[in-house]
């Protein structure tokens, strides 16, 4: 179908609301005066509210980021004309991994930090459960403060089905669970996990001051991350349910006098089913259910269904399968030797073999007799044995067994081991085609399979994840999403990272040579943590979210807000990006200079391809009219972030000048920002 029509209610501050209208989602204008379908392109951002790339390393403490970093984040998604972001999960403590003391889900408070700004979670017991107010003020708060701000919506997912922040495992260990699974079936477990999801949906954002169930920049609850069992299986219904209910109730609690007259108290936000069906399919009675708004699918070639899990399921039956070809050959050539033999030997000769085997024949049990001398029926333990020892005795009857004995003992079992070699076949060739379509089907056909499901419920779809592939199938993936909009509603690539508050940009290694994205897209580097596909996804997604949603893609602006100079010192905090004044490059070209370098680092601008570093010896805050001289006008900050700040310039020119002062101005194709304060 043609791309979705994108509502003209939009503004710089998220007031209207999006609600599910079917199997699509409209925008619904704060006044309700008009509706108009709602669709996306855009990214993942995990970090905006909980900074994982800036863990402490020696106390793996993680914090919340700061506003200048989420307002890069999202100032990003902006000007691509994304509208949406997904973040991360909550993040929940563990008791087997106390070392890191700031998590938003807690129950011992002694080891989980924040310092004390705890409250407790009601209704939650065995143990009480508490947030961390300090981290989420700090954190989601904000974000959703700043998203409003920039006309962006958030989808939230409550918790994680993997462990990297805590995750269910971490949820269930808390309650002393022995299982990971028991997280969706103990009573106990549930019952806190609903109290945590109510609490936190009717807590007040500090930000703002209204109910996160008040906020139109939340556009929905996500159940969770790719959740499922431990085996790969379903998430039970029931808890889906659970969880989907105790939100809606919590929304329902929203005054009709509080939202446009077309929506409905308690459906102005959406809950999203957060389990992993791209993998093990949903459940009938969640895609039946009202209270559940959409389902999602994630997609990668090298993700957490990933291809070594593949390549292990046809190694190991392929490894075993041979062995029982190669045994169940061996025994039919024993056997062939065995016939050989005996042709051999002559009839006369395997008669006085049987004669001789007669003298090894065991005489009756004594015990087994009665006094009259008629023998007694077996006890059933004797009688197994005896079946047992038969069972033993014509699968291997040793060299006492006549020839045809042994020969007839290795042919059944060579044919037990084949029957073995074909079940491990058959493994074999199962494994291989879920090999073949992890590695050949394209995500655009997995999202076909996915929302043929969704529309047969009468749900709309969502991309939640997606990455980690060629750009062609990623493009793949965006055009079959862009034609099916309305009904997919969007889509959301893994993932987007922001600029550092003292320089560069947070990189993350997702593995198998993919790294994240950072706006608006910088040449490959893997030395830096910049992918060889970074331009052209980012690219992509931009190209996309036009066609999609034109109208939300704003003019190209100049970079903003100017930069801000962090340090001009000569102590080096990590590898300059770019080296001025120096006839070479060299290591041994600076080894010999004698004065060491000013080292300039600054804090970037949200869509700025390059910066104009400039300097002058004169002090500028008294001299109006002093003279700056270009030390380069291609300084980037596509650089890691490192401890303690990274230096983007090492200005060799200034060396030997008593002081200096500098300041930088970034640009990109639409013009340059406000230079830098000195």
């Amino acid at each position: 179908s043609a791309a979705a029509t994108t509502s003209t209610t939009s503004s710089n501050t998220t007031t209207s609301w999006v609600v599910r209208r079917g199997s699509k989602l409209v925008e619904v204008s704060a006044d309700g005066s008009s509706e108009a379908d709602f669709a996306f392109a855009s990214f993942n951002v995990p970090n905006l509210h909980y900074l994982e790339d800036r863990a402490n390393v020696s106390t793996g403490e993680r914090s919340a980021p700061t506003e200048f970093e989420q307002a890069d984040a999202l100032a990003a998604v902006a000007r691509l004309g994304g509208r949406v972001v997904r973040v991360y999960a909550l993040s929940v403590q563990s008791t087997s991994g106390l070392s890191a003391p700031q998590f938003h889900v807690a129950n011992n408070l002694a080891s989980a930090g924040g310092g004390g700004n705890w409250t407790a979670v009601a209704g939650t017991a065995s143990p009480v459960l508490y947030l961390n107010e300090g981290l989420l003020a700090d954190g989601l708060d904000r974000a959703v403060a700043l998203a409003a701000e920039r006309g962006l919506r958030l989808v939230v997912p409550l918790i994680d089905r993997w462990s990297w922040w805590g995750g269910i495992a971490a949820f269930a260990e808390l309650h002393g669970l022995g299982s990971t699974d028991q997280f969706y079936t103990d009573a106990g477990c549930v019952s806190n996990f609903l109290a945590v999801a109510r609490t936190l949906a009717n807590r007040t954002n500090t930000a703002t001051g209204r109910r996160y169930c008040e906020e139109p920049a939340v556009l929905g609850w996500e159940t969770g991350n790719e959740l499922e069992t431990t085996t790969r299986g379903r998430v039970p219904a029931n808890w889906t349910l659970a969880v989907a209910e105790a939100i809606r109730e919590v929304l329902a609690t929203v005054p009709a006098s509080a939202l446009p007259a077309s929506v409905t108290p308690g459906f102005q936000q959406l809950v999203i089913d957060g389990s992993f069906g791209t993998v093990t399919g949903w459940e009938d009675a969640v895609l039946q259910s009202d209270n559940v708004d959409m389902i999602t699918g994630h997609y990668y070639q090298y993700g957490p269904d990933n291809v070594p899990r593949y390549v292990a399921l046809v190694v190991v039956p392929l490894v075993l399968a041979i062995c029982a070809v190669v045994g169940a050959a061996v025994l039919v050539y024993r056997a062939r030797r065995v016939a050989t033999a005996a042709t051999t030997a002559g009839a006369h000769e395997l008669a006085d073999r049987d004669a001789g085997r007669l003298s090894f024949e065991r005489p009756t049990s004594l015990d087994r007799l009665t006094v009259t001398g008629q023998e007694s029926p077996p006890s059933p333990k004797a009688a197994g044995g005896r079946a047992r020892g038969k069972l033993a005795e014509a699968l291997f009857p040793g060299q006492r067994g006549s020839a045809a004995a042994r020969q007839r003992a290795l042919r059944v079992r060579a044919v037990i081991l084949g029957v073995i070699a074909a079940g491990l076949l058959g493994w074999l060739a199962a494994s291989a085609v879920q090999l073949y379509r992890a590695l050949t089907v394209p995500y655009s056909a997995m999202l076909a399979r996915d929302l043929a499901v969704a529309t047969a419920a009468g749900k709309p779809f969502l991309v939640g994840e997606y990455g980690l592939a060629s750009t062609s199938q990623l493009e793949g993936l965006l055009s079959a999403a862009v034609d099916a909009a309305p009904a997919c509603v969007g889509s959301l690539l893994w993932s987007l990272r922001f600029r550092a508050r003292d320089g560069g940009f947070y990189t993350h290694s997702e593995g198998n040579g993919y790294w994240s994205y950072h706006y608006p897209g910088f040449a490959g580097n893997d030395g830096e943590g910049f992918g060889a596909d970074e331009q052209a996804a980012v690219a992509l997604v931009a190209r996309y979210a036009a066609k999609v949603a034109p109208a939300a893609v704003p003019a190209a602006a100049v970079p903003s807000p100017a930069p801000v100079v962090l340090a001009a010192n000569a102590t080096a905090t990590a590898a300059a990006v770019t080296t001025v004044g120096l006839s070479s490059s060299s290591s041994s070209s600076r080894a010999a200079s004698t004065a060491a370098p000013v080292l300039v680092t600054w804090r970037g601008s949200a869509g700025a391809t390059r910066y104009l570093v400039e300097r002058t010896t004169t002090d500028p805050e008294t001299n109006n009219n002093a003279t700056w001289t270009t030390v380069t006008a291609t300084a980037s900050d596509a650089a890691a972030y490192a401890s303690g700040g990274r230096t983007l310039v090492a200005d060799y020119g200034a060396a030997d000048a008593a002081a200096a002062w500098y300041r930088v101005t970034a640009f990109n194709n639409a013009g340059q920002s406000n230079a830098s304060e000195p």
